[in-house]
């Protein structure tokens, strides 16, 4: 499909509820219980974080279409500070117009404007519409062999 421009911004606190809203499909497409008051507890927790970012895109009514949440980090093996793309979403009635593409090449303009060199991602294996967008835009398949490890660790009430 022909390529759409959206605008893409930082979140604001007047947008908080709509990208709630977003984020909240988004972790329904996750396989979470859709749940819009923990989406937007959460978005709200790290919005004035100053390492954390949320670029939306946005329709001409401000509306939020997609997403990109990076976090700040350090690497010891770079032995500097790393971005790493966390989510990257777009809604299912807006794919396929570049807006994926328009939110990568702000992530990195982004970590130009840090003074960030190294940016990081992790995609599902069979995710292979995303991958093909990040090698597209340069990304390279890491030859480090990770395996993906996870530990819920229960909260002392």
């Amino acid at each position: 499909m022909k390529a759409k421009r959206s605008k893409i911004i930082s979140l604001t606190e007047d947008l908080i509820d709509e990208f709630a809203s977003i984020m909240d499909e988004y972790r329904v497409f996750y396989g979470k219980q859709s749940n819009f008051g923990e989406s937007r507890k959460y978005v709200g927790q790290l919005l004035n974080n100053d390492s954390v970012f949320f670029l939306l895109a946005v329709s001409t009514d401000k509306k939020p279409i997609g997403f990109c949440t990076l976090f700040q980090s350090f690497s010891s093996v770079q032995a500097q500070k790393i971005l790493i793309l966390n989510d990257l979403y777009i809604h299912k009635d807006h794919r396929r117009y570049g807006y994926g593409s328009q939110l990568l090449d702000a992530a990195i303009a982004l970590a130009n404007k840090q003074k960030i060199n190294y940016l990081k991602l992790e995609t599902a294996k069979d995710n292979v519409v995303a991958q093909s967008i990040y090698e597209k835009h340069g990304w390279k398949l890491s030859n480090f062999h990770s395996y993906g490890y996870k530990n819920y660790i229960p909260n002392e009430q």
